[in-house]
């Protein structure tokens, strides 16, 4: 009688968790390259910025529409803590060490900087109109010489003018 062995998915569970962690860490490096140019104080969109205009505009709810560890710090020296960081629980989380809760901080550390990039349709080109909390704004609408900045969320998409 031929005993059946169950099928074991061990290699492709490492392989699969070995290259998430390989791909959290090229972003987090590419990442760390540009972080200055595009969210740094001196950058396209200063996250310092950004998060003041966001805290006048989202008040107390902007914790959970904006959910960043940029807003503890938003300097220069914590946006590159950031990437460093991540760039730690990646390497940890490719040679399995406490791969769950390292790739579950690489998660984290990712999306809190990314929250506080422009969409992606306002870096490459603007559309017609943006749907923004139940009514359209026109394309053109800004305020001081800035484009209105625009991010979504689970619940539609906010619009956030930003000061001169």
């Amino acid at each position: 009688m031929e005993r059946s062995v169950a099928p074991s998915y061990r290699l492709a569970s490492v392989l699969f968790l070995r290259l998430t962690a390989l791909c959290f860490l090229i972003a987090f490096l590419s990442f760390w390259v540009q972080v200055d140019g595009l969210i740094g104080s001196s950058g396209i969109l200063p996250v310092s910025r950004f998060l003041a205009a966001a805290r006048q505009a989202l008040g107390p709810e902007r914790f959970h529409l904006l959910p960043t560890l940029c807003w503890l710090d938003s300097s220069d020296p914590m946006l590159h803590a950031l990437c460093a960081a991540g760039v730690v629980a990646s390497v940890l989380a490719f040679w399995g060490v406490a791969r769950a809760i390292s790739l579950g901080l690489c998660a984290e550390l990712y999306v809190s900087p990314m929250c506080c990039l422009p969409s992606a349709s306002q870096l490459i080109g603007p559309r017609r109109h943006w749907w923004a909390q139940g009514r359209f704004v026109p394309h053109g609408l800004s305020f001081m010489g800035f484009p209105p900045a625009i991010f979504q969320h689970k619940r539609g998409v906010v619009l956030v003018n930003l000061p001169t």
